[in-house]
C-alpha cells in the first residue's frame, strides 16, 4: 500500500499480535505492534533501514513473552 510515499514493508502475526513495519519518506522506518487487547504500541524512534526496524520490532515482540 502506498499513499503519499507511505509504504507498508512487512506485516507479521505472532502469538496473537500483529507487527507492522512501515516507511515514510519524511521519517524513515518505524514499527507498531497491535496487541491482542487492541492496543497499539510503538515509539517515535526512527530506523535508518528496514532491517534495523525489523530487528528492534522482533525484540519488542519477544520481550513480552518472557
Amino acid at each position: 500500500m502506498t499513499t503519499s510515499g507511505f509504504k507498508i514493508c512487512e506485516v507479521l502475526g505472532f502469538e496473537r499480535q500483529v507487527l507492522m513495519v512501515f516507511y515514510t519518506p519524511a521519517l524513515g522506518y518505524q514499527f507498531r505492534v497491535l496487541r491482542e487487547d487492541g492496543s497499539v504500541e510503538g515509539t517515535q524512534e526512527l530506523y535508518p533501514s528496514f532491517e534495523m526496524a525489523m530487528k528492534v520490532a522482533r525484540q519488542s515482540l519477544t520481550s513480552r513473552l518472557v
